[in-house]
């Protein structure tokens, strides 16, 4: 019997250290040098500016250069042409281009919880007290076929709205959603924070629906989102799955350090991000502390419940007739297996 658990615990240890020379394969070679489009530093995106920090790609073999572009379906045009080599954005983003005949994948989710919200400038707050009101209104957005212009129209689908009854003005990200709304060239935003709750407290805005409140995103989209994720072309995936797995391990590293980490130490790392760095600290505190814990999972996997919740939008606003199967747009291999080798502790 003694042979036999001796023997067990021998393959054990072997199995186990198969799973992790594969997971780690990359490391021993040089860096791979790999671009990353990227809308604007949001919240949203929380674990990549965490493994970016702990520098967690490079540990995995990757130089990882962020591309910063005006909105996330200019970064999945990037993608498309192969000038980049992933996308962060939304799932509206994949299925844009998977119905141009483009495959694309997500393989990792950065946020589960969509953190999308709606405000309306403070000089005109008086007239806009539901979507409705916002019709023939100027609505900022990223860019015409994102995921904040998607969020709009499908606020407004609750109160029985058309995307013609907006008239949407495409803003950028960062500093031109903040520019945009303090000129008046916008009466309302359909943004994220740090810069919504920015435009509020510095009284240039109100929330007209806030989705970092709990009962909020329940009531409109249930318990999980997939909210932003990494997205690369099918194609990409097959011939360097090395990388994948090694982009996949980062993020789940960063996945770990969220979980293991108290909300002030998240933010104050998050704050030493360069885009971050220039917020007033007590203010960006406010907005992590909206974000978590509940914007971030126990692992990197896109799980069905998130995937099926945000497959609601597209259809909704008519950019599909019918959902597309979770199959074509996910491959959660990579995540599964960085997700074992990287567990949360007490998972």
């Amino acid at each position: 019997m003694s042979l036999i658990r001796n023997l067990y615990r021998h393959w054990r240890a072997i199995a186990l250290g198969v799973v992790l020379l594969s997971t780690s394969a990359i490391n021993a070679t040089a860096q791979v040098k790999v671009t990353l489009a990227h809308a604007g530093t949001q919240l949203m995106r929380l674990p990549l500016y965490i493994a970016i920090q702990n520098n967690y790609f490079k540990e995995e073999g990757l130089d990882l250069e962020v591309v910063e572009i005006r909105s996330g379906s200019d970064g999945m045009k990037m993608l498309a042409g192969n000038a980049v080599t992933f996308a962060a954005g939304q799932l509206i983003d994949a299925v844009n281009l998977n119905k141009q005949g483009i495959h694309t994948l997500g393989f990792v989710m950065l946020t589960q919880r969509l953190t999308n919200s709606i405000v309306v400038r403070q000089a005109v707050a008086n007239k806009f007290k539901s979507m409705k009101d916002l019709k023939g209104a100027n609505v900022g957005v990223t860019g015409v076929g994102s995921g904040t212009w998607q969020f709009a129209i499908f606020a407004g689908t609750l109160e029985g709205m058309k995307a013609d009854d907006f008239n949407f003005i495409a803003v950028g990200a960062g500093a031109g959603v903040i520019g945009s709304m303090k000129a008046g060239r916008i009466d309302a935003m359909s943004y994220s924070d740090p810069e919504n709750l920015q435009m509020v407290k510095d009284g240039d805005a109100q929330f007209l629906i806030d989705m970092a409140d709990d009962a909020t995103h329940l009531k409109i989209l249930g318990e999980s989102y997939l909210n932003n994720q990494i997205m690369v072309l099918n194609s990409y995936a097959k011939a360097n799955p090395k990388t994948i797995q090694a982009f996949s391990n980062a993020i789940q590293k960063a996945v770990v350090w969220v979980n293991t980490h108290s909300i002030d130490e998240n933010a104050k790392l998050l704050h030493s991000y360069p885009a971050f760095s220039e917020l007033p600290y007590d203010q960006f505190l406010v907005s992590v502390r909206r974000t978590l814990p509940s914007g971030v999972g126990k692992s990197a996997i896109i799980t069905r419940a998130a995937f099926d919740s945000a497959m609601r939008l597209p259809v909704a606003v008519g950019v599909l007739d019918a959902p597309m199967p979770y199959e074509q747009l996910v491959d959660s291999s990579f995540a599964e297996v960085a997700s074992r080798a990287f567990p949360v502790p007490g998972k």
